[in-house]
Formats: C-alpha cells, structure tokens, sequence
C-alpha cells in the first residue's frame, strides 16, 4: 500500500482487535469492545483520516469439526459492519488462510512480534491472553497486507 494515508486494519468480533498504521508503522492498536464503538469511531475521525481499512471476515469449516458456533460469526458480521462505516471509503475483506495460512497460533504470534519494531511491541496492550489475540491478529493482518512478514532464517 503506497503511503497516501492510514490504513486499519481490523480483527472482527464482539471484542475486534484494531491497528492503526502511517506510513508502513503500526501507530495504535487496542482492543474495541461492542459498547466502545460509536466512541472509537468518533475518536477516528478526529484524528487522521484512514485512507484503508481491511477487516477479517471469517468462515464456517462445518466439515472440519470446529467448535465454533455458527450464530457468532452473524455476530462477527455485525461486529465488522459497525466498525468501519463512515471512516473510509476503501475497505477490503480478508479470510483468516488469506492473511496468516494454516500456521498454529503460537507460531503465528511469534511471526507477529518478530515483523514489529520495539517502538511498535510497546503499543501493544496489555491484555488477557483470551482477549490479546484479537489485537495480535489485527496486527497481523496489517503486517501481511504490507509485506513486512519477516523472512524464515
């Protein structure tokens, strides 16, 4: 993505994780809870237009045994619908294997790390471990979308 405004990237769900990125750097990241997104949308736009946004959509895998209750992802739906509105006129959509594969979290996690700066590791909040993989896929998946997975040594 050329460097012509902010691009967000977004984790979607009842809790989304959100990063902020200028000019290839992750700027701001945090967890948005379902009552916090009128509040965090108005935050946006008082601050740097978002030129971007790419929110992860997820899929059903019904013939992979998942756990996964299929009314949530509706939720997940209305979740990605909410939150990005009126921030930008861009949005694209990504499938989880889109941006980070089939890799296992940890190893996932570790990638994730490794691609930030420390001035980029210090944004990160801290968070439960059930919560913080929200904000982490977000990152990840701006990472992805800007090229910047560090390279397997």
């Amino acid at each position: 993505m050329a460097d012509s405004g902010m691009l967000c990237t977004i984790d979607s769900g009842a809790k989304a994780g959100i990063a902020l990125w200028w000019k290839r750097q992750l700027v701001y990241c945090r967890l948005v809870r379902a009552r916090e997104v009128r509040e965090w949308q108005l935050q946006c736009l008082q601050s740097s237009p978002i030129a971007k946004a790419i929110v992860e959509v997820p899929i059903v895998r019904t013939n992979e045994g998942t756990k996964v209750n299929p009314n949530n992802l509706i939720t997940l739906g209305v979740s990605a619908g909410r939150l990005v509105p009126a921030l930008c006129g861009t949005v694209e959509t990504v499938i989880p294997n889109q941006w980070k594969g089939q890799l296992p979290d940890d190893i996932l996690y570790r990638r994730i790390y490794a691609a930030l700066t420390d001035e980029e590791k210090a944004l990160i909040p801290d968070l439960a471990e059930g919560l913080l993989h929200n904000v982490l896929d977000a990152i990840g998946i701006g990472i992805n979308a800007l090229g910047r997975w560090p390279r397997p040594t």
